[in-house]
């Protein structure tokens, strides 16, 4: 809101304040405090030339009252605004009655709106009767009176809704019987209109209304009447309205949205105990949504298919929205267990969770469905993210790991770093329970966390929690306990709560040392916010801050986003700190006007003023920089490089002028210099001042031919620049082919360039040179070329086109050619197109789009110039152009088989072109195969569908046979013929890819190629054998993404095979990660024996790289729910004792009960460095009492048996 005020208040003129926080954090995209946009709204209104400001506010009651206090903070910014602008401000708002808005607003003055309603509610009724539906009871005397009477004598205070409902009864009746019963039983009160309208909804309907109702009151989005008509099963979406009536829902026409038809609808459903069957309570609304939200998600437990969740409105809903749903509930509700136990299969049930996440996360960009759990949020980043605790700790229980890491490319982070950053403590400590805390751990964590709104107990604990660990902590050689540097750098990098942790570490200060090193100081420095945390450390520890070079380099880096840490610095130890003429120069560069006064304040007599400091003021983003700088320049020779920065700069008048008067009487001005002010964006006014004073004497400088070409290309404003240089030039300059050129090159304003030379010379030499330039300047934009293009041939309709301008032309030749013939077509010109066309300068596809624009006809003169063949493969393209030729020449043509192939090669046939041919000239017109197999391959989809549907009686399989053969050459041929010719029929492909794949194998399979075999054979009934090959190939060559779209649409299709399955292992295109991943998915849809895989490859890779941690999770993950041989399992369980976390061990054993602990296994699992042998060993010991004593009751029994 803020925001908003300031944007509707500031001037043209930018308040420095504004300018200066525009700086400090647009450039960095982070979001200024409320108090810096106070500061920058009290200049605003401090600056404003008027006597008074009005600030006016419609339904304030709109203004959210939500857990971020929205409406709380706006009260406070207006306060804030009245108290210190009582004289000026004046504020106007429009609310309904609400406790907190009267508080806030009691001393203001109060105009009640509903006394003064009275007379507009009459003018509504009475329009009502006059212009309305009732309008056609006017003759019947009494009726108006009679309804008069009844809606505008109430003892209520009369309002609109009521009065509009009331009418909305009455013009329903079709007799005045039926009026005057209306009239006798309406109801005195708004909320008893309600209870009417919902006592008639019919009792079988009535659970239908109640669930619509909810949705509409408590729904977190405007919701599609087919996602209403979803919730409640309506397979027809207008039965919502039908059923709830237009009394209580309104559809939008423009954007199909539903909603309540006024908010009093929802004032009176909403009640705090709900006692009548239309009643709601805020707990059961948002209970009941959530809970249909996640049963809609629950229910889909197949992989979906894109296409197919665009068909489930209330499931992209529910994707999105059923967490903000739980959040507003609290767990007193008797229903809340059976919640988070849903909650708990939507993280544990994988196909469910991918759903879940594919729906919710990409918001349906197609480039970004096929995103699979791997890629996803790993269920306990996620959880812990969510701050879903319950759900946390049976993830955990379940072997989940707690150190589970997500990476979105350009961020990584662990889920205790997750949980840290969304401020939720009591997950982190649930998660480092079950984890050896490390000092990487720890740092995660103090870089990240979020503490805005934690307790400040639950803070204490967590941090007494991270410094019990030994790991945190050195001796020095004085033997005082240090605690990690890495630590404390991570906590002075946070840039939401660096602040708050650094001052209860220092705290803590007379039981442990904090470090207060370089690398803490440049941690805080490059901390957007880390102004505060230095601060602290300066009042804290200030006598052990030592400022280094280094140090210092930090400080100039950062100053321009974050100059109130350059300040403390410089007030701190302004006079002591090191300063190079590197770290002068970067100061100049980068530090802002205010940095630089104090710097020059502190130190200013060490600094010696350079060009080399000209040059880095003037490139400077705060002006006021350069002109600070330039005060104490003094006997410095400017060069071309600082006359460049100062030409290219929006402040270059002014800080040419500021040069210039430093230079001596007659200063010569390189010409180089004086071409780029010609050429610059802001020369102008630098130009206009130049000149002034060369007239006066004071500079000297060259006006040239070479100053008229550069000014030819000044993209702003050729032509001022021009005019400048033509009325001062030395001698006169005559428009040539070099000026003309230039002003063509002009990338933005080439147009205007070439009006203002026309201006100066009508016959502009237009030579073929100049044409070729035109024609051929790549560097132009292509929509730029083609306005200078027409622009030249409007101007000079016999300009030179010769054939040597349209091959320049290059790619741009077809359009060349239709410019020039819209400046009028010429007998000669067919001549052009001929040897256009005999030159392959222009192709017969860009010479047929000239008919489409009118610009040619199919007459003699085209037919004589492109000849009769040529001309018919034109014709082919349009039905106007095919009726011409055949009225022409029906005589001459001859249709061959290679001049149809030669048109489907060259245009997009036109069917209904095709048609008239064959209709006219009968049997001769050739329909082969050939024609048919170059149709598919051409993609002419209308031309195919006339020979398949109306040409003669075709074989598919024949006819797909003889297409791959002859034109297999390439996959997505095969594919993409395959696919078109079965729209018209089913036929079998099988044996082609028996036969063309292991062709193909040869060269290899890219993604395309396996993602379009997937597509081809997706749902159609292949062959054992081809199924199997195909699958061995995309296992072979395939990415994972790829061979996890392959699973995905051919599931339980995917044969269970051992060459299928090492096809996928002998894979070196990814992760043994992924292979496992994969692994676990296929095993969903099939079953196979994996003992001989695990025997082959394991001990392969724990030669070659051994294991890492997210590997072994995997490896649990595949093996948990299998049935593996013995030999298998003992490798196995060697590798998770060696490799695995405790987690991974844990939920191994609890999965398989029958492991053996076995000394030498616990012995293994005590060496083991990853493992948290806190939580593992305990785990073990018990495990194997417990199985002895199973077996001590078993030997027992048996031998009572016996």
């Amino acid at each position: 809101m803020t925001r908003s005020i300031i944007r509707q208040l500031v001037p043209e003129e930018l308040p420095g304040s504004l300018v200066s926080l525009w700086e400090e954090h647009g450039r960095q995209n982070r979001e200024p405090d409320q108090d810096k946009l106070s500061k920058v709204l009290r200049d605003v209104i401090n600056n404003h030339t008027g006597d008074r400001l009005f600030l006016i506010f419609d339904a304030l009651d709109e203004c959210p009252d939500n857990e971020v206090h929205e409406r709380d903070l706006l009260f406070q910014v207006l306060k804030g605004l009245i108290d210190e602008h009582g004289e000026k401000i004046h504020l106007l708002a429009t609310s309904r009655y609400e406790e907190n808005i009267r508080c806030h607003l009691e001393e203001s003055l109060e105009i009640d709106l509903e006394d003064r309603m009275n007379n507009d509610v009459e003018a509504f009724v009475r329009d009502a009767l006059d212009h309305g539906k009732l309008s056609r009871w006017k003759k019947e005397k009494g009726v108006n009176d009679q309804i008069l009477a009844k809606l505008l004598d109430t003892k209520e205070p009369r309002r609109f809704r009521w009065a509009d409902l009331q009418i909305k009864r009455l013009e329903k009746c079709k007799k005045r019987d039926q009026i005057t019963e209306s009239l006798e039983t309406i109801p005195k009160t708004l909320e008893e209109t309600y209870q009417r309208i919902l006592h008639d909804i019919p009792e079988d309907e009535k659970e239908d209304a109640r669930s619509i109702l909810t949705w509409l009151s408590f729904s977190l989005e405007p919701l599609r009447l087919e996602t209403v008509a979803a919730v409640v099963g309506f397979p027809h979406p207008e039965d919502v309205v039908e059923t709830c009536t237009t009394y209580l829902v309104t559809v939008s026409p423009s954007n199909g949205t539903i909603k309540l038809a006024h908010f009093s609808v929802k004032e009176f459903l909403v009640v705090s105990e709900s006692i009548h069957w239309y009643q709601l309570t805020k707990n059961g609304g948002h209970m009941d949504i959530a809970n249909r939200a996640l049963n809609d998600m629950l229910d889909k437990t197949e992989v979906l298919t894109e296409e197919a969740v665009h068909d489930l409105p209330l499931l992209k809903y529910a994707a999105a929205h059923w967490s903000g749903h739980f959040s507003e509930l609290t767990d007193s509700d008797a229903k809340f267990r059976d919640l988070e136990n849903k909650i708990y299969r939507l993280f544990s049930e994988r196909i469910v969770y991918l759903n879940w996440r594919r729906v919710a996360r990409y918001n349906f960009r197609l480039s970004s469905w096929n995103i699979w759990d791997d890629v996803l949020e790993p269920p306990i980043y996620l959880a812990c993210e969510m701050g879903m605790q319950s759900v946390v700790e049976r993830l955990l229980s379940q072997g989940a790991n707690p150190c589970t890491e997500f990476n979105e490319g350009y961020y990584s982070a662990h889920a205790f770093g997750a949980a840290a950053q969304e401020g939720h403590l009591a997950i982190v400590q649930q998660l480092l329970g079950n984890i050896e805390i490390s000092a990487e751990i720890a740092s995660e964590i103090a870089s990240s966390i979020d503490l805005d709104n934690v307790p400040h107990e639950e803070v204490e604990d967590l941090l007494d929690l991270l410094l019990s660990t030994k790991v945190l902590y050195d001796k020095t050689a004085n033997g005082c306990v240090l605690l990690n540097e890495d630590f404390v750098s991570a906590i002075a990098e946070n840039e939401r709560s660096g602040r708050r942790l650094m001052c209860l570490l220092l705290d803590r200060q007379d039981r442990l040392e904090v470090p207060v090193t370089e690398r803490v100081l440049d941690a805080a420095l490059n901390n957007d916010d880390g102004s505060e945390t230095m601060r602290v450390l300066l009042d804290r520890r200030r006598k052990d801050i030592q400022i280094t070079e280094d140090l210092m380099e930090s400080v100039t880096a950062v100053s321009s986003y974050n100059p109130d840490i350059s300040e403390l610095i410089l007030q701190h130890w302004g006079a002591t700190v090191p300063l190079n003429q590197d770290i002068i120069w970067k100061f100049w560069r980068y530090a802002p006007a205010k940095v630089m006064e104090l710097l020059l304040q502190i130190r200013g007599h060490e600094i010696q003023i350079t060009e080399e400091l000209v040059a880095a003021a003037a490139a400077n983003g705060d002006h006021a920089v350069f002109r600070l700088l330039w005060k104490r320049v003094s006997g410095i020779e400017i060069t071309s490089k600082t006359w460049q920065r100062i030409v290219w700069s929006s402040n270059g008048l002014e800080w040419m002028e500021m040069v210039l008067a430093k230079c001596p009487q007659r200063y010569f001005l390189e010409n180089e210099i004086i071409l780029k002010v010609a050429r610059s964006s802001y020369g102008l006014p630098l130009m206009r001042m130049l000149l002034d004073k060369r007239e006066a004497g004071l500079v000297v400088f060259d006006v040239s031919e070479a100053t008229m070409i550069a000014a030819a290309s000044n993209e702003n404003c050729p032509q001022q620049m021009m005019e400048l240089v033509i009325n001062n030039a030395d001698s006169e300059i005559s428009v040539n082919e070099k000026i003309l050129s230039s002003a063509i090159g002009n990338v933005r304003a080439a147009e205007s360039a070439l009006e203002y030379l026309l201006e100066l010379e009508q016959n502009l030499p237009i030579t073929e040179e100049v044409l070729v330039s035109a024609a051929a300047a790549t560097a132009v934009p292509f929509y730029q070329r083609k306005r200078v293009l027409k622009f030249i041939f409007n101007k000079f309709p016999d300009a030179p086109m010769t054939d040597h301008v349209f091959k320049a032309a290059g790619h741009m030749s077809g359009v060349l050619l239709s410019l020039w013939l819209k400046r009028g077509r010429h007998v000669q010109d067919y001549q052009v197109i001929g040897r256009l066309l005999e030159q392959s300068i222009v192709s017969l596809q860009k010479l047929t789009k000239l008919f489409d624009e009118g610009l040619v006809e199919m007459d003699d003169n085209l037919v004589d110039a492109v000849g009769t063949q040529n001309a018919l493969i034109m014709a082919l393209q349009g039905y106007d152009a095919m009726e011409k030729l055949l009225g022409l020449r029906r005589n001459d043509i001859t249709v061959t088989e290679e001049v149809v192939l030669r048109a489907l090669d060259g245009v997009c046939v036109d069917s209904q072109a095709f048609k008239m041919l064959t209709d006219r000239l009968g049997s001769v017109v050739p329909v082969t195969e050939k024609i048919l197999e170059k149709a598919f391959l051409k993609d002419q989809s209308r031309l195919l569908d006339l020979l398949l549907k109306e040409g003669r009686d075709w074989n598919l399989q024949q006819v797909w046979d003889a297409i791959w053969r002859n034109h297999g050459y390439f996959l997505r041929d095969i594919v993409r013929g395959a696919n078109a010719l079965l729209r018209y029929g089913e036929f079998d492909v099988s044996q082609t890819l028996v036969e063309f794949l292991p062709r193909h194998e040869e060269d290899g399979f890219s993604n395309k190629d396996l993602d379009e075999l997937v597509n081809l054979c997706a749902g159609r009934d292949i062959s054992a054998p081809a199924i199997e090959m195909i699958s061995v190939i995309s296992f072979k060559w395939g990415d994972a993404k790829t061979i996890r779209v392959f699973i995905d649409r051919l599931v339980s299709a995917v044969p269970m095979t051992e060459k299928v399955w090492y096809a996928l292992w002998l894979n070196d295109g990814f992760s043994f990660k992924q292979k496992v991943i994969i692994s676990n998915i296929l095993l969903e849809y099939g079953e196979l024996d994996i003992s001989q895989i695990l025997l082959e490859f394991l001990p392969l890779k724990e030669e070659n790289e051994g294991f890492s941690g997210e590997e072994i999770d995997e490896l649990v993950n595949l093996c948990v729910g299998q049935d593996i041989s013995a030999p298998a399992t003992e490798m196995l369980i060697e590798i998770l004792f060696e490799y695995g976390n405790a987690n991974s061990i844990m939920k191994f054993v609890k999965r398989k009960p029958t492991v053996q602990l076995t000394d030498g296994l616990i012995q293994r699992a005590d060496r083991n460095e990853r493992a948290y042998k806190k939580v593992l060993m305990p785990f073990l010991y018990s495990k194997r009492a417990a199985d002895q004593n199973i077996n001590n009751a078993e030997a027992k029994t048996e031998a009572e048996e016996d």
